[in-house]
C-alpha cells in the first residue's frame, strides 16, 4: 500500500516537509534521522508482533533497549486505554477489483463487536512537533494527491490504515458479517503515543483511485504467471513470517526452503522438518484467502498445480523420504493455518 501511495496517488513526487520547529537540517542530518526513524519503526513493530503473537502480555525482555520497550509498551497501553485487545498480526488483506494486497499491522476486537485494522508508525519528533507537522503538506507545488485528499503524512497513514479496514472486510467478509470494521493509527513518539481514528471516507474503495477514469492505475502485486495460476495462489509471500511460523511448528515445519524449486516456480517453497528428524518435507503455496472458502474446483485446481510442481521437482527432492503438498492460508479468525491437500511419495 506504501508503493500504491507513493507511485499512483503521489504521482512518484519525492516527499519533502519542512521542519518549521526545528531549524534547517542539512541533507546529511535529514537523511540521518530517516534511517533512525526507520531503524526505530522496524524494532517497535517487530516488539509488538511479538507481544501480540506470544500472548504474554509483555515485551520479552533483553531482545531490546529500554526505549523501544518502553515504545512497545506505550502502542499496547494506548489500546488497552480504548478497550482494544490485539489478537493477531501480519494480517493479510486483498482488494482484487483495485488490484492491491496489504499485510495489516496488527488486528484488534473490543467488546462493541469492532475490528480494530491497526497501522503501526513511529517518529524520532516529539508529539509537539509531531502533530505541528502530522498535516503539513508533504510535497512541494501540488498540495493535493491524484484521488483529491491534501498530500500530508497523516492522509497517508490514514489511508494505509483504511485499505486495512476496507480489504479486510473483503477478503474475510463471511466471518466479519456481525462485526464493524475501523481503522485506527498509533504513532510512536519519543515521549508518547498518539492515536487517530480515521474517518469513513478512508475506508471507501473509491478513495483508492487516482480520478483518471475511475481506475487504478497500480501494477497487481497479486498476479497470475504464464503458467495460468489459480488466481487464489499468492506470488507474494508474506515480508514478515513472524505470524506464519506458529503455525508451520504446528505441523512439524521449523525450515523454509525458498531456492529448492528454482526461479520457475516463485510461488511455491519447501518447508523442511527439523534437521536429524524422520518428518516428511512439504511443497507448499500461499492463497490470499481461507482455504474452506475456496470453492472445491478451485481447491482441485492449486492442489493440480501443487502436484505438477512437485513432480517437475522429483531429482530436486530425490533425498526426501516423503513429501506432502500444502497451502498456506489466513483463516477467517485472522491468523494463518496449514491445510494439507495432497500426499504423494517421492520415488
Amino acid at each position: 500500500m506504501t508503493t500504491f501511495i507513493s507511485a499512483t496517488l503521489r504521482a512518484g513526487r519525492a516527499f519533502t516537509r519542512p521542519n518549521t520547529t526545528a531549524g534547517k537540517k542539512t541533507f546529511r542530518q535529514q537523511r540521518s534521522a530517516c534511517a533512525k526513524g526507520q531503524h526505530v519503526g522496524r524494532r517497535v513493530d517487530q516488539l509488538v508482533r511479538e507481544w501480540i503473537v506470544s500472548g504474554s502480555g509483555a515485551p520479552a525482555k533483553g531482545k531490546s533497549t529500554q526505549a523501544m520497550q518502553r515504545r512497545a509498551a506505550g502502542v499496547m497501553s494506548a489500546l488497552s486505554a480504548r478497550g482494544i485487545k490485539a489478537v493477531a498480526a501480519q494480517v493479510l488483506a486483498v482488494d482484487r477489483q483495485i488490484g492491491i494486497c496489504s499485510y495489516i499491522d496488527a488486528v484488534g476486537v473490543d467488546r462493541k463487536r469492532t475490528v480494530w485494522v491497526i497501522e503501526l508508525k513511529c517518529t524520532t519528533d516529539s508529539t509537539a512537533v509531531h502533530e505541528h507537522l502530522y498535516n503539513e503538506p508533504a510535497s512541494k507545488g501540488r498540495a493535493q494527491m491524484t484521488n483529491g485528499m491534501r498530500d500530508t503524512q497523516r492522509n497517508h497513514h490514514f489511508l494505509q490504515a483504511g485499505f486495512g479496514a476496507h480489504a479486510l472486510r473483503r477478503t474475510y467478509g463471511a466471518a466479519l458479517e456481525q462485526w464493524a470494521v475501523k481503522p485506527c493509527v498509533i504513532v510512536s513518539c519519543t515521549d508518547g503515543t498518539r492515536f487517530y481514528a480515521p474517518g469513513p471516507a478512508f475506508t471507501n474503495a473509491m478513495t483508492f483511485r487516482n480520478g483518471a477514469g475511475g481506475k487504478s492505475h497500480v501494477q497487481r502485486p497479486i498476479k497470475a504467471s504464464a503458467r495460468a495460476l489459480h488466481p487464489a495462489i499468492l506470488t507474494v509471500w508474506p515480508p514478515d513470517m513472524t505470524a506464519v511460523w506458529p503455525a508451520l511448528r504446528a505441523v512439524g515445519y521449523t525450515r523454509i526452503d525458498t531456492a529448492a524449486l528454482g526461479p520457475r516456480h516463485p510461488e511455491c517453497v519447501v518447508l523442511r522438518p527439523p534437521r536429524g528428524t524422520s518428518g516428511s518435507a512439504a511443497v507448499a503455496t500461499c492463497i490470499g484467502k481461507p482455504w474452506r472458502s475456496v470453492p472445491r474446483h478451485g481447491q482441485a485446481t492449486i492442489a493440480a498445480h501443487l502436484a505438477g510442481v512437485l513432480s517437475k521437482s522429483r531429482q530436486t527432492l530425490a533425498d526426501e523420504t516423503h513429501v506432502v503438498v500444502v497451502v498456506l492460508a489466513p483463516s477467517p479468525s485472522g491468523v494463518w493455518e496449514v491445510a494439507f491437500v495432497k500426499k504423494s511419495a517421492v520415488a
